[in-house]
């Protein structure tokens, strides 16, 4: 889901969809993306370490999907107070342009759609 936060196709759907006159910019998205970001990336890196220091040492996806979940909602929540407005991950997804997806996600989905090994 983290890959989808494009500040630049969210930027388009919000000025689609947003019922207030106040005024939106790449840099206002990309602002708020990192202060919800900061928030997490200590309880990230503690859960990174005690997975680290397991016997098990597996990561465990749920995780990761829950930190998702969490920017979404942040993100969600700011999006909904200041612009009357709301995303979803299938939303934010059928937005994107090509060059808005990263290089790494590409990769992942050629090789995916190739019967391939992910490197």
């Amino acid at each position: 889901e983290n890959y989808l936060f494009s500040p630049t196709a969210i930027l388009r759907i919000i000025k689609r969809n947003k019922r207030t006159s106040q005024p939106l910019s790449i840099q206002v998205i990309e602002d708020k993306l990192d202060e919800i970001t900061e928030s997490m990336k200590t309880e990230i890196t503690d859960k990174f370490a005690d997975e680290i220091q397991s016997k098990n040492r597996k990561w465990k996806p749920s995780t990761f999907n829950q930190k998702a979940r969490e920017l979404v909602d942040s993100f969600n929540n700011w999006l909904n107070s200041e612009y009357k407005t709301s995303l979803s991950v299938n939303g934010l997804a059928r937005e994107l342009n090509k060059d808005e997806i990263p290089s790494e996600m590409i990769k992942v989905i050629t090789a995916i759609e190739r019967n391939e090994n992910i490197e």
